[in-house]
């Protein structure tokens, strides 16, 4: 320990902590009490600080390590529950007795911070105070290991100064952090220049020469930053800069500058990177750009992503999962569903593949335990092209979204396997376009007004006319979706707010999403029927039809089975049924 309060040089807490520990395993004798201090002095300095988050007491101070035995104990490294009002006692003696700053402010702070926690007693303002102004020493001595240690010091020094209402100290943590900033500035160090607008831009205790300081550091930053020939070109720092800057500017212009800076910065950087990272880059500075009304802007940039974009496929890898296939049992099945009639087996086909919803769910629950990390990762879906169509958060935050995406995936990982049990059922009936129309009308939601089109659809598939099929037939199932709505006596029309008096159909996306039609359907066809249909996080074939962006090579056998196997999958409902 003394070796340690003597010190003039960086260390770490842990340091001196595992240095404790280690001493105590080398002594050849403990009393009670040794055994006592020592653990207060091993937990004091294995604390780790929650900034992000509250510990799990509440604190400021967290346990460095979590884990749970195999019997569902739960265990925290230090634990506050072996700690007791004396343990309290002795980081007080201790923060007032030792001369090294980031001890003292180390103890004081275990005082201010988890007296309550340990011991239900109220925590006492001198310990806040003694950190707080500990921290600040340690700074000044250059205690830290690393520049955003010494910002992490100040800003709990402020939270600290806040938190007993001292204006001196505030005063002398802030006066410490700008001091800092230009003691220790290097534009790669990002963490380190923000932080004086981060923890102390608009503080009543800050004055107005030291406010507009903090705002012109912040502009000279961002001029060398976004400047190729600075030798310090960043554009996340110029990036950094802009938002912070962006909050001080009250006028549009001065918010349109900023963006066009850091946006600028992007777009010189993406030139010669790899097209995923250009799109990463440049996709938000468009969107910022269309948020502040910068129209040629936003188009310029995105002319140029969309070039970036072109070979992003080149610059994806494949990657090849095996999955188990019992090929003999999926033969079995499908023997027996030949065994029916025309009706029997195209209804036993349309109920085989309708993809599963808790199996799904199922799924992304085990995903979240055996692979968590692939859990918390963002999933962006793209146009060939490269443009972004939509974005997935992870499995905790999104959990809607990541539903849609794993159904989307399980129907496209069937697909081989419906295309070869309509193949099959095909063959063995051989059927003609009016018996297929038999099966489909034998539900009261088909129209007969357009029985004529389904007719022209179905016999296309039969004829292997697959652009016919879908174009003729997509336009159909939404039809029939509305005539759904309407046998519900739900409108099918809705109000155009830019045109009082005038009415228009619903979209097939505006009705799957009615909470009506979806307590007609079952969850599995409902949900499959967007994810087929309207969802930009699944296949969403209905919108990328109506708006041309299907690729020819997508027409194919595969979406076609897929858009008969949807009608087919209509024509389970009967008036009444709700368990399709």
């Amino acid at each position: 320990m003394s070796t340690y309060a003597a010190k003039t040089s960086p260390f770490m807490e842990v340091q001196l902590g595992e240095a404790i520990n280690k001493g105590f395993l080398e002594a050849t004798s403990h009393s009670d009490d040794d055994r006592k201090a020592t653990l207060a002095e091993h937990s004091a300095f294995m604390f780790m600080e929650r900034l992000d988050e509250d510990s799990p007491w509440g604190t400021y101070l967290a346990p460095m390590m979590e884990g749970t035995k195999q019997d569902g104990t739960l265990v925290r490294v230090p634990d506050i529950s072996n700690l007791d009002a004396e343990s309290v006692e002795h980081w007080a003696q201790r923060a007032r007795a030792t001369q090294n700053p980031l001890m003292c402010a180390r103890y004081a702070d275990c005082v201010w911070d988890l007296q309550n926690a340990i011991s239900g007693q109220k925590s006492r303002h001198e310990f806040a105070r003694l950190a707080s102004s500990s921290y600040i020493d340690a700074v000044e001595a250059r205690l830290y290991f690393s520049e955003i240690n010494g910002v992490e010091w100040l800003a709990r020094a402020l939270a600290l100064a806040k938190s007993v209402h001292d204006d001196a100290l505030l005063g002398r943590a802030a006066a410490a952090m700008l001091t800092f900033r230009d003691a220790t500035l290097n534009p790669a160090h990002i963490g380190v220049w923000i932080a004086p607008f981060d923890f102390l831009y608009g503080e009543k205790f800050l004055s107005p020469e030291q406010e507009a300081k903090i705002v012109a550091d912040l502009e000279t930053m961002l001029a060398s930053v976004s400047s190729t020939v600075s030798g310090h070109f960043d554009p996340f720092g110029a990036q950094a800069a802009a938002e912070r800057l962006s909050k001080h500017y009250k006028t549009v212009e001065e918010k349109q500058r900023l963006a066009k800076v850091f946006g600028s910065a992007f777009e010189e950087l993406s030139r010669n990177a790899a097209p995923m990272l250009a799109m990463a880059w440049l996709q938000p500075v468009i969107e910022r750009y269309e948020q502040l009304g910068m129209k040629d802007e936003a188009e310029k940039l995105s002319l140029f992503a969309s070039h970036k974009g072109a070979n992003i496929a080149d610059d994806m890898k494949t990657y090849t999962v095996e999955a188990p296939f019992d090929k003999s049992q999926f033969d079995a099945m499908v023997g027996q569903l030949l065994e029916g009639d025309l009706e029997a087996m195209l209804h036993q086909a349309a109920s085989l593949f309708l993809p599963d919803v808790n199996g799904a769910k199922a799924a992304l629950e085990n995903l979240r335990v055996t692979a968590p990390f692939q859990a918390l990762i963002q999933v962006v879906i793209s146009r060939p092209d490269g443009q972004p169509v939509a974005r997935i958060g992870s499995v905790d935050e999104d959990s809607e979204g990541r539903l849609q995406k794993q159904i989307a995936d399980n129907v496209m990982f069937l697909q081989p396997l419906l295309t070869h049990t309509l193949k099959e059922v095909l063959n063995k009936a051989n059927p003609t376009a009016n018996e297929v129309m038999d099966v489909l009308y034998g539900s009261p939601l088909f129209s007969d007004r357009r029985r004529f089109l389904i007719a022209e659809g179905v016999s296309a598939y039969l004829a292997g006319d697959h652009i016919k099929t879908i174009h003729v037939l997509v336009p159909q199932v939404e039809d029939t979706l509305r005539t759904l709505l309407g046998k519900l006596e739900v409108p099918i029309y809705k109000s155009i707010k830019e045109q009082p008096g005038v009415v228009d159909v619903k979209s097939m996306g505006e009705v799957l999403r009615d909470t009506r039609i979806r307590a007609a359907l079952s969850e599995n066809l409902w949900r499959y029927l967007a994810v087929l249909y309207t969802d930009r996080r699944g296949i969403n074939l209905r919108n990328n039809v109506a708006h041309g962006l299907v690729s020819p090579e997508a027409l194919n056998q595969a979406t076609a089975d897929l858009v008969i196997h949807s009608l087919l999958s209509l024509s389970l409902l009967r008036i009444g049924d709700k368990d399709i």
